[in-house]
């Protein structure tokens, strides 16, 4: 049987930084990134797998900026989305409904 699974990249949350100087261009606005790897089973993503990861660059000049101590911090301060649960979310609300029902039949 054909099951459509593995593993793949989310946006989980893009930041505006004006407080880190870009060192090509000196400038101050620094775009973030922020990314969770999940698993997914038939393209619904059942939970959140790896560690998330960050991706900065300069607006002017587009050059990645790299700081390990802004990295992070915007990895700590942004959770994971509740959609990444979504396979997970459905699974267990049908179990809800089945053994609902189940009860409503059986009294």
């Amino acid at each position: 049987m054909f099951f459509l699974k593995g593993t793949r990249t989310a946006l989980i949350k893009i930041y505006s930084d004006n407080t880190h100087r870009c060192d090509s261009c000196k400038d101050f606005d620094i775009t973030v990134a922020v990314y969770q790897q999940y698993f997914h089973f038939f393209f619904l993503p059942v939970a959140p797998t790896g560690d998330k990861f960050v991706k900065a660059y300069c607006n002017k000049c587009s050059q990645p900026f790299r700081n390990d101590t802004m990295n992070r911090e915007y990895e700590a301060k942004t959770k994971a989305p509740f959609y990444l649960y979504a396979m997970t979310i459905i699974v267990a609300l049908l179990i809800i409904v089945v053994l609902g029902i189940n009860i409503i039949h059986n009294s």
